[in-house]
């Protein structure tokens, strides 16, 4: 039972054209193929094992198609993150800022689980005073 048949029954099911359908019998059997071919997935697996292991990316290059690029998952995460850090202007000032001191070694250490003698109250974000009750606070 072919890959189509399997996902879409006996009665077909592939929304190409008709004249693709000869170009897809091939393109499908060669994906079976090499799929299936020992050397190829051993090279497929050395190519990804290059990827991970020294962090570099693999471009694929495809005739008549766009290109691909592999790259490690802890690399794509790290990409995603810092993407999303850097969306807020006013997130992207402070991480560059603090960039420079670091490069300026302007370093300190920061344990969040012990309490630091820098939050005392007066650093410490307070709330607005409210006025005594009755009393009417001050317009300007």
């Amino acid at each position: 039972m072919s890959a189509v048949e399997e996902r879409f029954g006996p009665y077909g099911g592939r929304y190409v054209p008709e004249t693709l359908i000869a170009a897809l019998d091939e393109l499908t059997a060669a994906w079976a193929e090499a799929r299936e071919d020992g050397a190829f997935r051993e090279r497929l697996a050395d190519y990804m094992d290059e990827v991970t292991n020294n962090r570099t990316a693999l471009h694929v290059t495809r005739q008549g198609s766009r290109s691909v690029v592999v790259i490690d998952e802890a690399e794509y995460d790290s990409m995603v993150e810092t993407l999303h850090l850097m969306r807020s202007p006013a997130n992207a000032r402070r991480l560059v800022e603090a960039m420079a001191d670091a490069d300026a070694g302007k370093l300190s250490e920061f344990d969040p689980t012990a309490r630091s003698s820098n939050m005392s109250r007066r650093n410490a974000p307070t709330k607005p005073k409210r006025p005594p009750p009755g009393k009417r606070p001050e317009r300007r």
